[in-house]
């Protein structure tokens, strides 16, 4: 699989990467399909949290953000997180974002162009 650049790489290993630098999840050993989503102009996702009651929703641990496409592209769109800590969001073509999935985030409403994202969720066990 080739991601804009993560050449020989899949997110999976990227997500494990990210989990082991900043969050200390156990385990991830769980990943749904990638989502490829188009906004375009006047869409947008309200504030909502991943992380669900059911399965496999009440499994997820990690959300990913990868943007394919530049932020010149399109307007508006941002990605938000809440979070008491910074959490610093992009939107440089083939950036890869990770953040827990119980935080609330948003995608801002797409005022020009198009942005184009892949978007996974990684997990296991319920947290406890």
């Amino acid at each position: 699989l080739n991601i804009l650049g993560f050449e020989n790489s899949i997110p999976y290993d990227l997500a494990i990467s990210a989990n082991e630098e900043a969050y200390k999840f156990d385990p991830l050993d769980m990943v749904e399909q990638i989502v490829y989503m188009d906004y375009y102009v006047g869409c947008y996702l309200d504030w909502h949290i991943d992380l669900g009651h059911n399965a496999p929703h009440a499994g997820r641990k990690l959300s990913m953000v990868i943007n394919l496409n530049d932020s010149d592209d399109y307007r508006g769109g941002d990605l938000q997180v809440m979070s008491s800590e910074s959490i610093k969001t992009t939107r440089s073509k083939g950036s890869c974002i990770f953040y827990p999935s119980y935080l609330r985030s948003k995608i801002n409403p797409v005022m020009k162009g198009n942005k184009k994202i892949l978007v996974a969720w990684f997990g296991g066990t319920n947290f406890k």
